[in-house]
């Protein structure tokens, strides 16, 4: 459909009603990548365009949107959306994605809204996210002077998990650098470096403030006894940092968040993230090298994430490793059983993910 100005204003005004569109709507999310749809394809205009370009390998040219203005753009099919998006987002883009609105073919402007935002840490698509690995939006909040204690919180909106704790800043920076989350909240005065591969998303001081934090949190669960942490000013803030965060841009994902998990660090073994490398628990200079690649044998999504934790956080407790351990003996020592109970889970689809989606 080509969408052309009509009328005296249209002729004095140099912009293209549909660049006009574009405008207020790119306007309304200046520190996101704006795919505008156009038909059969997303498009992106001006410095989205060269981004584009540059993290897609995709054709940058330009498009005549007024007089004598011709801007830089840049597209990717409707159909291959998830494909790009899952590029860009692994690159720590944040992406509004705008879409037709109305059907082409009629009278005037095509209407367009922007019907979704998504960053690193806050994707619930299953063709986005890998299977057998958490993705993760996290919040870290620095030592008040004089407390030494810092606050950490993470949450996978995929699952519902929801965790928060607050310890000495080395503890909580070396619990972030384990978990490995795809996105880090962070305030002014953050001041940490983080390895590539985590975004980090700074927001003003005014989103960690607690009361706000509180408040958001006693909305989100009922009460704020209900968290867990009534009592850890730096936590709540981590935890609170999360909730606002998912109100302003993604409120519908703050029905997976039903629960917190409390965090004992007491229980676990803690190991340094140099210590993971080095001991190549999760990844491995050489194909198949890695701890985890040797261990799962899981057939489901859901084992798999959770034999990922478990080696994140090996346990201390003498009991609870018994426990464990007896678990793997006692399926062990039945072949036939436990061949017949792979054979069953290996047509389980991933329970908790789709019990998000539909929460």
């Amino acid at each position: 459909m080509k969408e052309q100005p009509t009328g005296k204003r249209a002729r004095r005004d140099p912009l293209t009603p549909i660049r006009r569109q574009y405008l207020a709507l790119k306007a309304e999310h200046p520190d996101k990548i704006l795919l505008f749809q156009m038909g059969d394809f997303y498009e992106a205009f001006d410095e989205d365009a060269h981004l584009l370009a540059h993290d897609l390998g995709v054709t940058l040219t330009t498009k005549r949107l007024g007089k004598a203005i011709h801007v830089p753009l840049a597209g990717i099919p409707v159909s291959r959306l998830n494909h790009y998006l899952a590029r860009l987002l692994r690159r720590g883009r944040h992406v509004a994605i705008c879409d037709q609105v109305t059907p082409a073919g009629g009278e005037g402007l095509v209407e367009r809204k922007v019907v979704r935002v998504v960053s690193p840490g806050t994707v619930e698509d299953p063709a986005l996210l890998s299977a057998r690995r958490n993705n993760y939006l996290a919040a870290f909040v620095p030592s008040q002077e004089g407390s030494g204690i810092a606050g950490l919180a993470y949450a996978d909106i995929s699952t519902g998990e929801f965790t928060a704790m607050q310890m000495t800043r080395e503890e909580s920076l070396g619990e972030l650098l384990r978990l490995s989350p795809a996105e880090v909240l962070l305030p002014p005065d953050a001041e940490i470096e983080l390895p590539s591969g985590i975004s980090a998303t700074p927001l003003e001081g005014g989103h960690f403030d607690l009361e706000a934090c509180r408040g958001a949190l006693a909305s989100c669960f009922g009460t704020l006894a209900a968290t867990g942490i009534e009592g850890e000013a730096q936590a709540l803030r981590a935890a609170g940092a999360i909730v606002r965060y998912l109100e302003a841009r993604q409120p519908q994902a703050l029905r997976h968040l039903t629960r917190m998990t409390p965090f004992a660090p007491t229980t676990f073994v803690r190991i340094s993230p140099q210590s993971f490398r080095d001991l190549e628990v999760f990844e491995s200079s050489h194909p198949d090298g890695s701890l985890l690649s040797v261990l799962d044998l899981s057939v489901t999504a859901m084992g798999g994430r959770l034999l990922r934790r478990r080696l994140r956080q090996p346990l201390c407790d003498p009991e609870s490793i018994e426990r464990r351990l007896e678990g793997v003996a006692w399926f062990f020592s039945r072949g036939d059983l436990r061949r017949q109970v792979r054979s069953e889970l290996s047509g389980v689809t991933d329970l908790e993910r789709l019990i998000g989606r539909v929460r």
